[in-house]
């Protein structure tokens, strides 16, 4: 490879994701081994390298970004030069790629991501800022669409992803996706009272004994429910806390790929409790 094109490349990266446990490598009679093939990527990380290279070629088409092409790759590197060597990269290639571009399409991969995992690292920068309405008007219908890929699934062998070859920054990948919120698709909208009695933080599942609910609501009792906001998980630790009720809608909706309906907590609000005692942790 030449230098010229090594540096196109390198400036060219756009998003990198890793398995959050490091692999284990030896080396022998001069190769380096990995223990199993499923220690480079999993079935989640292969979804959505495959679904970013499509987005953002199609993100290069709205633009009309004839110079650019978009292209996917393993990258294997020296495991005495960093902790990670074993990464999935979504990266641009094409003749007089600006670095102007470059920075375009990474803050186009994190508002497709934003919208799957709501959270940010303290060390990542906000790109989004830099695009257009319309750009992100459209990157929002991808963002989406990832988010149907992924409604629900349970990730638990997580990544993590960062936008740039530089990875100061970046989101988790872990545990229940959110399922769609959709209003075509709400089966049963559930608001009433409840204690905290449970809750799997690495599942983004909780489970609440609902004390009363709305008429005709059939969710009096012990309650399963996703809850994809961390604010909410907050909520729910200072009103167990506090001995406190918290007051929520939820929605019942179809699982994609499941025969199961599944209820998402959408809002939720700490209320004063008359029952103290009532509460334990299951």
């Amino acid at each position: 490879m030449s230098p010229s094109k090594e540096a196109r490349v390198m400036d060219g990266i756009i998003m990198v994701s890793h398995q959050l446990s490091p692999p284990t490598v030896t080396h022998f009679n001069g190769a380096l081994e990995f223990d199993g093939e499923g220690v480079f990527a999993s079935a989640q990380q292969k979804l959505l390298r495959d679904f970013m290279a499509h987005a953002l070629g199609e993100f290069a088409r709205f633009r009309k970004d004839t110079n650019i092409d978009v292209e996917s790759r393993l990258r294997l590197e020296s495991p005495d030069e960093t902790e990670f060597p074993a990464t999935i990269i979504v990266r641009i290639i094409g003749t007089d790629i600006s670095s102007a571009q470059v920075e375009d399409y990474r803050a186009a991969a994190q508002a497709i991501t934003r919208v799957l995992v709501r959270q940010s690292s303290l060390g990542e920068t906000d790109l989004v800022g830099r695009l257009t309405a319309e750009e992100q008007s459209f990157l929002s219908e991808k963002g989406n669409e990832l988010q149907a890929r992924f409604a629900n699934r349970l990730v638990t062998q997580g990544f993590f992803v960062s936008f740039g070859a530089e990875q100061l920054g970046g989101v988790t990948i872990q545990g229940t996706m959110p399922t769609l919120v959709s209003d075509e698709a709400v089966q049963e909208r559930i608001q009433g009272t409840a204690r905290l009695i449970g809750f799997d933080e690495a599942r983004l599942k909780v489970s609440l004994q609902v004390e009363s609910v709305n008429d005709g609501a059939e969710a009096k009792g012990r309650l399963e429910a996703l809850c994809p906001n961390e604010r909410f998980l907050r909520i729910l630790a200072g009103a167990y806390a506090n001995r406190h009720m918290v007051e929520f809608l939820a929605l019942r909706q179809p699982s994609v790929g499941r025969s199961r309906s599944v209820v998402t907590l959408v809002e939720l609000e700490e209320i004063s409790s008359n029952d103290p005692e009532f509460f334990q942790l299951d």
